[in-house]
């Protein structure tokens, strides 16, 4: 399996789903053998061969569109959709918890070609929504990203399933404690850059003031986005009364910022409200001229 070959066919798929979008919308067909085949290929996929993938795969409860397979062994359900279908909807995830499930399949993919999701199709004490181990657009997301999510359903990955989520899991647990807690990192980053820096006469506080600001700027946002509360937008208002004073500063600097972006965009539109103004005053004289 090569990288470029993986890249070369995603970039491919993603040009064919943007010029023929109406097609893919409503051709569910179209999908599998003009988008996901070519993507499962590249996988290290031979999908004309029963020992690796077979498709149109029967189950207690109806057919899934492939079954990846190891050692004679069923290893992940596939489900293609057509491209207007939203992959995350309650419904398809269904159909394809059940589809894995009654076969004693651990994993399930959905994808309507643009979008590739991966769930377990049992997980004790987590509802279905719980289950979704990643997500990601072939269309928006950075390359590297999706050929990291990719290569985990390949042909040399695919048995290897359980043992990568696993250790997902684990990362993500530990990024979430250390982005919780940037303070852990500031040493050592000082130290690097205390290194690089061939001029001017920092002290070490300084540096490590400067990296801790910037340590915050960087999680800050994400954490907003994991943490958000739709009945609570209060953390939107005003800083965190235990932010540290870098982190206080940073975030001033930045709602100032907003601010004078807000304004910027204010004053544009009320000089176009004006414009228009005069331009209905004239239109309106001119009429009553030509009553």
């Amino acid at each position: 399996m090569e990288k470029e070959k993986i890249k070369q066919a995603i970039e491919t798929a993603s040009k064919k789903l943007k010029e023929y979008n109406d097609i893919y919308s409503k051709n569910e067909t179209a999908v599998i053998n003009h988008i996901v085949n070519p993507i499962l290929s590249s996988l290290g996929l031979n999908i004309e061969d029963p020992t690796e993938v077979i498709p149109e795969e029967s189950t207690e409860d109806g057919s899934a569109d492939y079954c990846l397979m190891k050692d004679k062994r069923k290893m992940l359900f596939i489900e293609v959709k057509n491209l207007s279908k939203d992959i995350e909807s309650y419904e398809h995830i269904k159909q394809l918890a059940k589809y894995s499930f009654s076969e004693g399949v651990n994993f399930g993919l959905l994808t309507n070609g643009k979008n590739w999701l991966l769930l377990r199709s049992y997980e004790e004490n987590k509802r279905l929504s719980d289950r979704k181990i990643w997500i990601v657009d072939i269309m928006e997301d950075d390359i590297d990203k999706i050929l990291l999510r990719l290569k985990s359903i390949s042909k040399d990955s695919v048995q290897n399933l359980n043992s990568l989520t696993k250790k997902q899991d684990l990362l993500s647990e530990t990024w979430q404690t250390v982005i919780s807690s940037p303070e852990s990192l500031v040493n050592p980053i000082s130290k690097i850059i205390k290194q690089q820096i061939s001029e001017g006469d920092f002290s070490d506080e300084e540096i490590e003031e400067f990296v801790h600001m910037k340590l915050i700027e960087l999680t800050s946002g994400e954490s907003r986005e994991q943490h958000f509360d739709e009945d609570d937008e209060d953390q939107f208002q005003k800083p965190r009364a235990d932010m540290h004073e870098a982190g206080r500063k940073a975030w001033i600097k930045r709602k100032d910022n907003e601010i004078k972006e807000l304004k910027k965009q204010l004053d544009e539109k009320q000089k176009t409200i004006e414009e228009l103004t005069d331009t209905l005053k004239r239109l309106q004289a001119e009429f009553e001229n030509y009553k």
